[in-house]
């Protein structure tokens, strides 16, 4: 199992660009509930079995697409976000909590179609029209393995614990999250190939980087 605990980081005086802030993790570990909190390490994802890493690179995939989608309709991502992260956050400290959570929250699905991430969202009060671009609907989160939806949670905090972040320095522009969002979908449209990227890139990082902070480094250096 993945370790629970999670690391945090202090902002960085350099916030021109708007996901600048993404890049400043520090390694100290931090009390619950500080934003900058992670799940994964460099070292838990590269010590992982393959479900978990198809499994992170699903919940990365869709937090930054759904973040996107709103960008698109807001023009920017606000305090909605921190509530969403403060919901996640509010789950537990351990990551079985969270996977737990994020399972009965996909219990309240009203159709097969339904994006795992809008329904993690609605579970959380945060409501948005539409449906963003997504690896994962509730049939075919159903049918994956503990690990899988272990590693999901993870990439799914991770990444809204990140870009919650980054709203506290100037904000991030709608550019920028789509800029991410088309870095995360230029490996193609299988998962699979998304995992095998992540992968690559964190194979020279250090072990105890948030694995989200070296994706985005490795999609805006």
């Amino acid at each position: 199992m993945m370790r629970a605990l999670r690391s945090t980081s202090l902002l960085t005086a350099l916030t021109v660009l708007a996901l600048l802030p993404l890049l400043s993790f520090g390694a100290a570990f931090a009390q619950s509930g500080r934003l900058g909190a992670y799940f994964a390490s460099v070292t838990d994802y590269q010590s992982a079995n393959d479900s978990y890493r198809r499994g992170y690179a699903a919940g990365t995939y869709d937090a930054v697409s759904f973040f996107t989608m709103i960008t698109r309709q807001s023009g920017n991502i606000n305090n909605q976000v921190l509530g969403l992260y403060q919901c996640l956050d509010n789950q537990g400290d351990k990551l079985g909590q969270l996977k737990a959570w994020v399972d009965s929250a996909v219990t309240r699905s009203s159709s097969d179609k339904d994006a795992v991430v809008v329904l993690i969202a609605r579970a959380c009060n945060f409501s948005i029209s539409g449906t963003p671009t997504n690896f994962e609907e509730m049939t075919q989160y159903a049918k994956v393995d503990d690990s899988f939806k272990m590693g999901f949670s993870a990439g799914i905090f991770d990444a809204t614990s990140a870009l919650a972040l980054a709203t506290q320095g100037p904000g991030i522009s709608s550019q920028k999250t789509l800029a991410l969002f088309q870095c995360l979908d230029s490996p193609g449209d299988k998962l699979s190939a998304l995992e095998q990227w992540i992968t690559t890139a964190l194979t020279k990082a250090p072990p105890n980087d948030p694995a989200f902070k070296v994706v985005v480094g490795a999609c805006l250096p």
